[in-house]
């Protein structure tokens, strides 16, 4: 199962990609889960991949695009093509260094 999380930290919350069953997940610190169900999991109809960004988020779609998410996984804009995957990339990196 590929899949991909991150602390969350305004929610207090992990966010886990489950790209086998093509949905994101909040997961608590007991363990509680539940679906996220707002305008960004609406529009990551296959989602892949997390990356922290400014405060929010990058998540990368199985398709050439894109979705930015705030802190509080808020939908900020959507990037389609691979011009924005490859800015996913150089973002990520840049941050994890």
């Amino acid at each position: 199962m590929d899949s991909s999380a991150l602390y969350v930290p305004n929610l207090d919350r992990v966010l886990v990609v489950d790209s086998s069953l093509n949905r994101l997940l909040l997961v608590s610190g007991t363990g509680q889960v539940e679906k996220l169900e707002n305008a960004a999991a609406r529009r990551a109809a296959l989602p892949a991949l997390l990356a922290p960004a400014g405060g929010g988020f990058f998540l990368k779609l199985v398709d050439p695009g894109l979705l930015e998410l705030d802190g509080s996984l808020n939908l900020v804009s959507e990037h389609a093509g691979s011009n924005a995957a490859n800015g996913a990339s150089r973002e990520a990196a840049s941050s994890s260094a």
